[in-house]
């Protein structure tokens, strides 16, 4: 079998076919009071070191400090300059990012300044741009491209000097002194395909090009809470695979956009994944860490857990039970969802349900037809970046 990422199943499936009936809630030491008494039961796959953005309170504006947030570092990060970039973080910042190893936590420390320098000579052109902005108070969920050229060694590795292009997003909790906690999420394995790792036929998404349009940021006072309640009908839909439930739900141009998938599906496809994922996953599960809501648009942090049963997007299930995290933002319309983006990284996917690592053939597996692993069997992708795209810290007022 040739090894692939099921990105496509997992787009549909982690939006589509998992679900609780989550409250929205804030994280627990946020400025604001959670709109719900309770937040919905972790489970037992969670930790304290996936602990959502907490953030002290900021007597400051959210809308002056985010768009000196989204300048000062988009000037720090496409000058290359990392020693800038580190010190704009407050010193007792938390980073967690979805990766092999589930949620992984890493603390603001001397490592980090070296990493971005490595990745600055790796990728000499880097840059990136905010596409949207999403904040109130002290809390702000952002989302992005990074773009840039392997044209340095990096970690060891020659320069592939291939493009690549690629969306994340991040949540971060932040006062006067700067960001206190970021959580980000992209996917590693659509950066090692554009670097040219895995083979020719595993389908990846295109290099994205930098965005031309500016920043489009949606800043409130208040939750809004006009995507609440259908995201919250979406979830128990989901949880029912009830695709009668979610295609109502939805509107007729709705459009499931997954940062790990080849391609944005509009709603015929999803509805077909809504399908396919029922049978693959049917125990599918989502615990809704923290939502937000900014006016018409609404954002959730999720653990999506499943049993991965029956064949899915022409691959074979594993029979393995597994999990992940991700990053859902959805716009509603008329009471419907009218966008769902979806943000993870299929590494996670890839690990936590037992699937072969990148480039690698499973145990017993035949080597590929005219081939032998003597010469030119699958070989493991290059290594490859971990962003850390670091905010600004605004300067103290005296």
């Amino acid at each position: 079998m040739r090894h692939r990422i099921a990105v496509s199943v997992v787009g549909l499936v982690v939006v589509g076919c998992g679900g609780s009936e989550p409250q929205p809630v804030e994280p627990a030491a946020s400025a604001e009071p959670a709109p719900s008494a309770e937040a919905p039961a972790s489970s037992a796959a969670s930790s304290a070191s996936a602990a959502l953005p907490t953030a002290p309170q900021a007597p400051l504006g959210t809308e002056d400090w985010i768009k000196k947030h989204t300048a000062a570092f988009t000037a720090a990060w496409n000058g290359h300059d990392a020693k800038k970039l580190v010190s704009l973080y407050a010193g007792d910042a938390v980073f967690l990012m979805p990766g092999a190893g589930g949620m992984e936590e890493q603390r603001q420390g001397p490592g980090l300044e070296t990493r971005l320098a490595s990745y600055f000579t790796g990728f000499p052109d880097t840059k990136i741009a905010y596409t949207r902005v999403l904040a109130k108070k002290n809390l702000a969920v952002l989302e992005w491209v990074i773009t840039g050229t392997n044209t340095g060694d990096f970690m060891g590795q020659k320069p592939t000097n291939k493009e690549m292009g690629y969306r994340g997003a991040t949540v971060i909790g932040f006062d006067d002194q700067g960001v206190h906690s970021e959580h980000m999420y992209f996917d590693m394995v659509t950066v090692m395909m554009q670097l040219g790792g895995g083979s020719k036929d595993q389908p990846s998404r295109p290099v994205e090009k930098a965005p031309a349009q500016a920043t489009e940021f949606v800043v409130v006072s208040d939750d809004g809470g006009k995507g609440y309640e259908p995201l919250k009908a979406f979830y128990a839909a989901s949880d029912k695979h009830d695709e009668k439930a979610l295609s109502a739900l939805v509107t007729d141009d709705f459009v499931m956009s997954a940062n790990y998938a080849p391609g944005d599906a509009k709603k015929a496809d999803f509805m077909k994944g809504v399908k396919e994922g029922a049978t693959a996953f049917p125990d599918a599960h989502t615990d809704v860490r923290a939502c937000w809501g900014f006016g018409d648009w609404a954002a959730c942090e999720s653990e999506w857990s499943a049993t991965w049963k029956a064949p899915a997007m022409g691959m074979k299930p594993t029979k393995k039970k597994g999990n992940v995290h991700g990053l859902q933002i959805v716009k509603v319309s008329g009471g419907k969802l009218a966008l769902a983006t979806t943000y993870g990284n299929g590494i996670e996917f890839a690990t936590s349900f037992g699937m072969p690592k990148p480039g690698e053939e499973p145990k017993g597996a035949k080597p590929a037809e005219g081939k032998t692993p003597k010469d030119g069997g699958p070989k493991p992708m290059p290594k490859v970046p971990t962003p850390n795209p670091a905010p600004p810290k605004p300067a103290s007022k005296k």
